[in-house]
């Protein structure tokens, strides 16, 4: 685990880094970023662009020095070391991993990312195999730390997440009659509820309600039930007479109106019901009453389905609710130079230079990205922890070669360990 504080708790993007050769010292980093530019083949604007912003954002402060967000930086102004501005290479992983577009696997040093779970294990085994260090800025699988020793992440495992839905039913009085509702065709939601088990089995009366989710994205998996559905699931949770209803899911706009219609139609959000939601909940479902399951879905159009009261713990990028604004005021001062920068590494070029030209409704302006934000209005999901796993990174290898004689390779092991010792405010 990481010893610096983020500013950050947290959705997908990865990093790779490549050093020169023998990571010295004064060799330049170089930078695969991979980020998911697509959906089901569909190219999607944000997160993933926004966190190649991000990315190329800490790069650029890294090697300036930048304080203005990692304060900590001051104290490497004598390190050799930079990120090669000229030698950053984008990768796709929104629909799948397209490794053969990459540069030669010897080549890499680091993997920086990412944000979900199947890519984070097929880098993972990547990052094992050629013993390089991987820093994911999600993928909260805490197993792939205990299977590959080249794993650290900046944001809370599942571990931590259930650690602290516990605190936060004792703090609420809530520690006996609790009904997990969970979807048991998510391999991550299946890995939370296992280990929330042995985390209350110290409270009484807690079952847990298996249901199928409609995810396309999920790894089917037979929950044992003639009927998995979600109302059937609402529907045994209301025999038992279980007043504390937790629901663990990792992408809630698949199954919220589901949810939503049957907690209705049993009486199960009428005040009388705890709810609490964990994960799967974006900042945009978070409004100023805390009415969750707010979703916006092109299926489904513009549709509002509430959990009354509900409360949902989730990491969020400090930023998005109320803080960071350090990084928030960094990212609105790049230019249009910056968005140059960033159309050159996209791959997806006739889509994401006709996106982001007519980002600005008259044309009259040169693009920011100020202005292309003010279009998406979703950029921060997951971007500034992004930054901070390139920043750690970054400093890693300024720590390991300040632990080794002059010219001393750092890759691998050494790196490792330098990226594990640093302690900065994200």
């Amino acid at each position: 685990m990481l010893v610096f504080r983020s500013s950050l708790l947290l959705l997908a993007v990865f990093c790779i880094l490549i050093l020169d050769g023998t990571a010295s010292i004064g060799v330049n980093l170089s930078l695969l970023v991979a980020v998911p530019l697509t959906n089901d083949n569909f190219p999607v604007p944000d997160p993933g662009w926004i966190q190649l912003a991000s990315a190329l954002l800490a790069v650029d402060h890294f090697n300036a020095r930048d304080s203005s967000v990692v304060a900590e930086l001051k104290q490497y102004e004598s390190c050799p070391i930079r990120f090669d501005t000229n030698n950053i290479t984008v990768m796709d992983t929104g629909t799948h991993l397209t490794l053969p577009k990459l540069a030669p696997l010897e080549s890499l040093d680091a993997i920086a990312g990412p944000f979900h779970e199947m890519p984070a294990l097929e880098l993972s085994v990547i990052a094992n195999t050629l013993e390089i260090p991987i820093v994911a800025h999600k993928a909260f699988d805490n197993s792939l730390a205990n299977r590959f020793p080249y794993f650290s992440q900046v944001s809370a495992d599942s571990s931590a997440e259930m650690a602290f839905l516990v605190r936060y039913l004792e703090h609420v009085g809530r520690t006996n009659y609790i009904a997990v509702l969970y979807s048991s065709t998510s391999a991550s939601a299946m890995q939370k509820v296992d280990i929330l088990r042995v985390l209350l089995l110290g409270m009484d009366h807690v079952r847990t309600f298996p249901y199928r989710s409609k995810s396309t994205t999920t790894t089917a998996r037979n929950s044992g039930l003639a009927d998995s559905s979600v109302r059937h699931a609402l529907e045994r949770v209301l025999e038992t007479g279980f007043r504390t209803i937790v629901w663990i899911s990792d992408d809630m706009k698949w199954d919220a109106m589901d949810v939503h219609e049957a907690a209705s139609d049993l009486e199960l959000d009428q005040g009388r019901h705890l709810w609490i939601v964990m994960g799967g909940v974006s900042e945009l479902s978070c409004y100023d009453q805390m009415q969750l399951l707010n979703h916006s879905h092109a299926t489904f159009g513009r549709r509002h389905y509430y959990l009354n009261g509900a409360a949902f713990l989730n990491p969020h990028d400090a930023f998005a609710i109320g803080g960071g604004q350090k990084f928030q005021t960094a990212f609105f001062q790049q230019n249009h130079s910056f968005v140059e920068r960033l159309e050159a590494l996209t791959p997806i070029q006739d889509y994401y230079n006709a996106w982001s030209h007519n980002a600005n409704d008259n044309n009259t302006q040169e693009v920011t990205l100020a202005t292309i934000l003010h279009q998406i209005q979703s950029w921060w999901v997951g971007s500034a922890y992004l930054y901070d796993a390139v920043m750690a990174i970054g400093i890693g290898a300024c720590e390991a070669a300040a632990a080794v004689p002059s010219n001393t390779s750092i890759k691998g092991e050494l790196h490792l360990q330098g990226i594990r010792s640093v302690n900065f405010t994200g």
